[in-house]
């Protein structure tokens, strides 16, 4: 629904006499003046169109990443334009604007504007997805000003998607008087990011791994990471301020949080010829065009360039100007220069105020959420979904009679490594007691580590994007994977069978990692109570270091490879 704000905006302006010559002339040429703010401030589309609709709700921020102040004529005519129509919805509209008040929004009259145009958006939206049956669509679900659509039943002869579509909106134009587009969904992979170009530069050994990186606790804490291993002298307070943070924050909220330290926008030119110990950070938009980004840490070292970022473990260093010649290439990111202000300096403080009102400083950061705590909590419903189905089908096989006909092999819990009872209802007290959501599903967590490294290693081969694991028996392979490991005497096995959990200890060798008993780790080598390694797995471990010029990840990659190569079914759990 483009430029669905601006005809709202427009039809309130028709009902009430007022004139809004820019928002008129944006509405006729929305593609042309996203071209000019696009070339203006050397915008991607995506934050082009953010800054217009920001300016239609009275925010002209002008761009400092030249060093100076510019501002875009369109975007302050807009905002000109927002002003008056807000003031005449706060007149109209005075119960909407008294309730803003009570609700002790920091900005009531813009958010009077911004309810009573989004609240006419969301009608016509909801009128849009009635019509969709209608013309032989299914809603999958709106997405923010969008809505997601596929084809509801197969096509006839002589009909095609795009003469329903052309019907469907010229339906929905006549009964709202608001123009609708249609997008196909391209799902192909970015071509260009910050990631592929440092792993590409790691691979091609033109950088290195370094020293540990220092992290800030939450999930949304890439900004305050970075700052933390650009400033460690400032580490208290930057940890203070952006520790456990509750949503994404912006540039500009983090210099708020962080009062000492100043961040201001500049240009690829500008920041080739910084000298040695400049701090940068670096803004890297969302591959889908998602509002949140991620924030890198860069320091420039003589003619080297630290990269600091919240995902990885390790510091990576390369040559300044090879990365910077990479970088500015990408489409969507921004470069900032940050320092600490000095104490008690007026000049230093009224610079970083005016740098406050940036449009870059308006970008949020904080991505990683998302690409790793949420996606583990994703595949950690999809393995206990799989799990709890395998224990249904377990205790519905208990309760039948299918479960009698093979009394030893019924007595025997497939769902444990050694687990074994001398009647049919004392095994199903057993799975369904210990075998619960509570637990993981199973009585020892070792367990639960080995079922997840399976399903990783199936993933990771698995042809299909997203495998279906609803039908894989996790737990039992888990249990077969144990009891082949440990291959205890008769004597072990018969004291083991009688216990519901089992202490284990992560034994790595040549062949792929292993869990098994405690005194079958007499030959090996001890690293800490939980973690032991064979004189093979050592040897391979050395002969993969001088490969890899001792670089950790390159190694660790190696080796669970060559275990994969190995025949080993979890190799994803070393």
């Amino acid at each position: 629904m483009p430029n669905a704000v601006v005809q709202v905006a427009l039809d309130f302006a028709r009902q009430y006499g007022l004139d809004l010559p820019c928002f008129r002339c944006y509405y006729a040429f929305k593609a042309e003046w996203r071209k000019v703010v696009m070339s203006w401030f050397s915008l991607p589309e995506h934050d082009a169109k953010k800054a217009l609709l920001m300016a239609c709700f009275g925010f002209a921020f002008p761009s400092r990443a030249t060093g100076l102040p510019v501002a875009c004529p369109l975007l302050e005519g807009l905002a000109a334009d927002a002003m008056k129509l807000r003031e005449l919805l706060c007149q109209k509209f005075p119960q909407v604007l008294q309730a803003m008040k009570e609700a002790k929004k920091p900005r009531p009259e813009t958010s009077t504007m911004a309810f009573l145009l989004f609240d006419k958006e969301h009608t016509a939206m909801r009128q849009f997805c009635d019509l969709l049956p209608k013309h032989g669509f299914a809603l999958v679900g709106p997405v923010f000003d969008a809505v997601l659509a596929v084809p509801e039943r197969q096509l006839s002869d002589g009909d095609d998607h795009t003469s329903r579509e052309l019907a469907l909106l010229a339906d929905f134009e006549s009964l709202t008087g608001i123009t609708m587009q249609v997008k196909a969904l391209d799902t192909a992979p970015p071509v260009l990011t910050v990631q592929r170009i440092l792993d590409d530069i790691l691979a091609s050994n033109q950088g290195i791994r370094m020293h540990s990186v220092e992290h800030v606790p939450g999930c949304y804490s890439c900004i305050g990471t970075a700052l933390l291993n650009l400033f460690p002298e400032e580490e208290f307070s930057i940890k203070e301020a952006t520790s456990n943070l509750t949503e994404p924050i912006s540039y500009q909220r983090a210099m708020q949080l962080c009062p000492q330290i100043a961040i201001e926008p500049i240009s690829w030119a500008q920041a080739k010829q910084c000298t040695d110990g400049t701090c940068f950070l670096l803004h890297t938009s969302h591959a889908s065009g998602a509002d949140i980004g991620h924030a890198y840490g860069l320091k420039l070292v003589q003619a080297a360039m630290h990269i600091y970022s919240s995902t990885e473990e390790e510091r990576i260093q390369t040559n300044a100007s090879l990365l910077l010649d990479k970088l500015q290439n990408v489409p969507g990111i921004y470069i900032f220069n940050v320092h600490v202000l000095p104490n008690g300096d007026p000049a230093a403080k009224r610079r970083k105020k005016e740098y406050g009102t940036s449009i870059e400083l308006q970008l949020k950061a904080g991505m990683e959420c998302d690409s790793e705590e949420t996606s583990w909590e994703r595949l950690r419903m999809q393995l206990q979904d799989s799990m709890r189905k395998e224990v249904d089908r377990e205790i519905t096989r208990l309760r039948s009679e299918e479960g009698c006909l093979n009394p030893h092999e019924t007595y025997k819990c497939t769902l444990c490594p050694w687990r074994k009872f001398s009647r049919r209802s004392y095994l199903l007290t057993h799975v369904q007691k210990y075998h619960k959501p509570e637990k993981d599903f199973v009585t020892t967590k070792y367990q639960f580590h080995v079922a997840c490294a399976i399903f990783e290693q199936k993933q990771a081969l698995s042809a299909l994007a997203v495998p279906c694991v609803a039908d894989e028996q996790l737990i039992c392979q888990a249990a077969q994977c144990i009891r082949t490991w440990s291959d205890l005497d008769p004597e072990s096995l018969a004291y083991v069978a009688t216990q519901n959990s089992i202490d284990l200890v992560l034994l790595l060798t040549q062949d792929g990692p292993k869990y098994v008993l405690k005194q079958q780790t007499a030959p090996a080598l001890r690293v800490n109570k939980m973690l032991y390694i064979t004189n093979d797995f050592a040897d391979l471990l050395l002969a993969k270091a001088i490969k890899h010029k001792g670089k950790i990840h390159s190694m660790f990659n190696d080796i669970t490879m060559e275990w994969v190569s190995r025949g080993s079914p979890c190799a994803w759990l070393g």
